[in-house]
């Protein structure tokens, strides 16, 4: 999932755990709220009714059975006046209660205030009332109209707090799709990200030092492989030339000619190592021309022939599907090297009476064999220099498949490799338009 959606329903998830919570607390707290508001009004009236009653005002308004009721055209509120023959509470004594009160016919919610009072010498109940017809209504219509308001609210501030983080996001990604397309350090150049978050300011910062090391590291390397490699191959071809003086001269025993031709084969092997990383080197320093259109059938086919003695050897069957194709900017010599080292491991790790396979089609190239193959832990590390899998091979060096990694990605060719162990290897190129 993406974090920008996550931002996004982490918002949502919020302002609905609060909705939640108001669409709970919020109506008993209006009621809460509106009765303390009625009880207060209803205390003045009570205070204003009794400041009149005493002042004799009772004794004209009640009536024959010492009673007296009135209520207003609305039924809003009532005053209820009427005689008790016993007390039921102490004297002046205000209770508050929210019941329902028959008016003229119609039940109705009421806030009353009861209290009970003597008026020469007789004990009177006086109850005021006001309706909470309004408070059930109010209940009602935010239950009714709250919720869905609020639901497409939720809706709404959803995609916006979506539009909103997808473009405080953005500069993010911009970071990510810039380093992550830097697929050569080397080629590397610097190339701020504008933003105005801090954070990401300095992300972007840091990431291109980081750039900036690796490419000087890897310029370090190239520049030390390059001139180790140089500063080796003179003193061994020297050392080459004093052996084959010397076994030419015919003046060593027998003895000292093996031990000769012993370090003649190490001088070889070091030779051939040094050739293989000066070869890695010039081609990451871009030090070969891609100015050839190379016909990549005719290139197999050249490769094909070079090792077929090889081939008879090991009594190996191939089988070859070639359609025409041609990379237009290319460097013979290299995807020559490049074609040979991969058919030549499928020929050095085949087994007797193998096979392999190599299909062209369109831009795409398969080489496959029916060799050991690899086990699935080292697949992902047979392009690294050095690394070798098959320790009783004398004459492999680890570089050759690093050789062909690096010819691949200098002619912007697509390497992929699949093995089953017992079954076989295959290699998956493809070629550039």
């Amino acid at each position: 999932m993406r974090l920008q959606l996550k931002f996004a329903i982490y918002n949502a998830l919020i302002k609905l755990a609060i909705l939640g919570v108001l669409a709970i607390v919020l109506p008993p707290l209006i009621e809460t709220i509106s009765y303390h508001y009625i009880d207060r009004q209803l205390d003045v009236h009570y205070e204003k009714l009794m400041r009149v009653i005493n002042k004799g005002g009772l004794q004209q308004i009640i009536e024959e059975d010492c009673s007296y009721d009135d209520y207003n055209i609305l039924k809003q509120e009532f005053v209820e006046v009427h005689s008790l023959e016993n007390s039921s509470r102490p004297l002046n004594t205000k209770t508050f209660k929210t019941e329902e009160w028959d008016v003229e016919g119609d039940k109705l919610l009421y806030r009353v205030i009861h209290t009970e009072f003597i008026y020469d010498n007789q004990l009177y109940e006086l109850n005021i009332g006001e309706s909470i017809e309004g408070i059930t209504e109010l209940k009602n219509a935010f239950m009714k109209y709250g919720l869905p308001f609020f639901s497409i609210f939720l809706v709404i501030t959803f995609f916006i707090d979506l539009g909103f983080v997808t473009l405080v996001m953005r500069p993010f990604n911009k970071i990510v799709t810039k380093f992550k397309n830097a697929n050569d350090p080397l080629k590397y150049e610097p190339k701020p990200i504008k933003t105005s978050t801090f954070e990401f300011g300095y992300m972007d910062h840091t990431f291109e030092e980081l750039m900036l090391d690796i490419k000087k590291a890897f310029n370090n390397e190239k520049e030390f492989i390059g001139n180790v490699s140089h500063e080796l191959l003179t003193p061994l071809s020297i050392m080459q030339n004093r052996f084959e003086n010397i076994l030419a001269e015919g003046k060593a025993d027998d003895e000292t000619a093996v031990k000769i031709y012993e370090s003649q084969k190490t001088i070889s092997r070091l030779t051939k190592i040094i050739r293989a990383l000066l070869m890695i080197s010039k081609i990451e320093n871009a030090q070969y021309l891609r100015n050839e259109t190379v016909d990549v059938k005719q290139t197999v086919e050249e490769v094909i022939g070079e090792l077929e003695e090889r081939l008879d050897q090991k009594q190996l069957t191939i089988q070859l599907d070639l359609k025409p194709y041609a990379i237009e900017k290319g460097n013979h010599a290299l995807l020559h090297t490049m074609l040979y080292n991969i058919v030549n491991n499928a020929i050095k790790y085949n087994k007797e009476k193998g096979s392999i396979t190599i299909i062209l089609s369109d831009r795409h190239l398969t080489i496959s064999d029916s060799g050991k193959g690899i086990e699935k832990e080292k697949l992902p590390l047979i392009f690294d220099r050095f690394k070798r899998f098959n320790t009783n091979e004398s004459n492999s060096f680890g570089l050759g498949l690093s050789i062909v990694k690096t010819i691949a990605h200098f002619h912007d060719i697509q390497i992929s490799v699949e093995s089953k162990e017992n079954e076989g290897t295959q290699f998956m190129l493809t070629l550039p338009n």
